[in-house]
């Protein structure tokens, strides 16, 4: 078994990430996401230029879609530890049965063979 250690690679695709380093990921980049919002929303206020309003919604849409494509290959990459593909992810957005994801996601312990993704994670 691998023992994996240290910073997550946010922007991975291959490769498996277990539960715990799930838990901790998505909670930190919902927080991020969540001050950047606020942040952003404070900045937009500020300037009284339409050219500065623009240009910092621009910074802002840019900085809250490199946070979701992080939590996006996150969610790959735990799908990927539970042995399923990439194309699960865009089932979250379906209603109830996102939810359903959600629990196997934040709950299901990964497979504890190697599986075509990769070695398991202890």
């Amino acid at each position: 078994m691998e023992h994996r250690t240290g910073l997550i690679k946010f922007f991975a695709i291959k490769g498996r990430v277990n539960r715990v380093q799930y838990l901790i990921s998505t909670i930190s980049l919902f927080v991020l996401i969540a001050v950047g919002v606020s942040f952003w929303v404070t900045v937009w206020d500020f300037f009284e230029h339409p050219i500065y309003i623009a240009a910092s919604r621009v910074l802002s849409v840019l900085f809250e879609a490199i946070l979701i494509m992080g939590l996006i290959s996150l969610t790959v990459r735990r799908f990927q530890d539970i042995g399923k593909r990439w194309f699960y992810v865009p089932l979250l957005i379906i209603p109830l049965y996102n939810i359903y994801l959600l629990v196997i996601l934040y709950f299901k312990a990964g497979e504890q063979r190697t599986n075509e993704f990769g070695p398991p994670i202890v």
